[in-house]
């Protein structure tokens, strides 16, 4: 070992690290790493390596069976996305709408009793689905040539 250079501590260099000679600073210098967490983790990499190449090659597999069922099923899925999108939006906003009438007042929980709030909430879910709608139109013919290619 030699010593350092330049450095404002008493050290020694090794590897062309400048090591402390001091033993504090060292073991302040060793505090701030944190050395166990690392070893932790090397530690539960070596004892489960079997069981991550195990679970990257089951990982593969479903991908790969995920990649042919999108090729088949695609249309399918796309179109039903779509619908239930729809049917979602205009039923929340359906029944925030019922729900800000004042005979279902009482049955909603307390933080729902702003009558106010439920309306506009659910004028904006209908605002939404019906600006969804209009970009749906104007996209279809783009949809359908997008699930023609999958």
């Amino acid at each position: 070992m030699t010593t350092c250079p330049i450095n404002n501590y008493a050290s020694s260099e090794f590897v062309s690290v400048c090591i402390p000679s001091n033993k504090s600073f060292y073991d302040n210098i060793l505090s701030l790493i944190n050395l166990s967490d690392s070893e932790e983790w090397m530690s539960d990499i070596k004892n489960t390596w079997e069981v991550q190449l195990s679970v990257l090659g089951m990982a593969f597999i479903l991908g790969f069976i995920f990649m042919i069922l999108t090729k088949y099923c695609g249309g399918f899925l796309t179109w039903f996305i779509i619908l239930m999108y729809f049917a979602l939006l205009i039923t929340l906003g359906a029944l925030c709408i019922v729900w800000s009438s004042p005979d279902q007042h009482q049955n909603l929980p307390p933080q729902l009793q702003d009558k106010e709030a439920l309306k506009i909430i659910g004028y904006i879910l209908l605002s939404i689905a019906g600006i969804s709608l209009l970009l749906f139109i104007c996209f279809f013919s783009r949809i359908k040539k997008a699930i023609a290619i999958m």
